[in-house]
């Protein structure tokens, strides 16, 4: 619970303006009891409060990580057996991540992504495998 939570806040803080005060949060979690993996938020830093703009399904997203300039994420998909896998979406013209592709982490249990944007590569660290 604590890393969701401070991976959100990472991601909060990496988020360009949306207007003066309203940025995007973007929280990936586990996947038990229908939670979708990764749901976007509108959150206004004057008044505290937020509102869920959408949802992505993407399996225990459990470590997510942007560009800078916030128009690429990265999501892992923490599973066993073989089926982690780190998937690439791009901001659309709407201003919605929309899922590009996905690779698997060929290990288990991925725990971190760092992105390298010079190079456009990410690198994926795995628990397990």
């Amino acid at each position: 619970m604590m890393l969701s939570f401070l991976l959100s806040i990472s991601t909060f803080l990496s988020l360009p303006f949306q207007k003066d005060s309203v940025y995007q949060m973007v929280v990936g979690s586990y996947t038990k009891n229908g939670n979708p993996g990764i749901e976007v938020f509108e959150v206004n830093a004057n008044t505290g409060s937020s509102r869920k703009l959408y949802t992505k399904a993407n399996p225990n997203a459990s470590y997510l990580a942007t560009t800078r300039d916030a128009r690429v994420m990265y999501a892992v998909t923490e599973e066993g057996g073989g089926s982690s896998k780190l998937s690439a979406y791009k901001l659309d013209g709407k201003g919605e991540y929309q899922r590009v592709n996905s690779q698997s982490t060929m290990g288990d249990g991925p725990c971190f992504v760092s992105i390298r944007e010079s190079s456009r590569t990410a690198y994926v660290a795995n628990y397990s495998g």
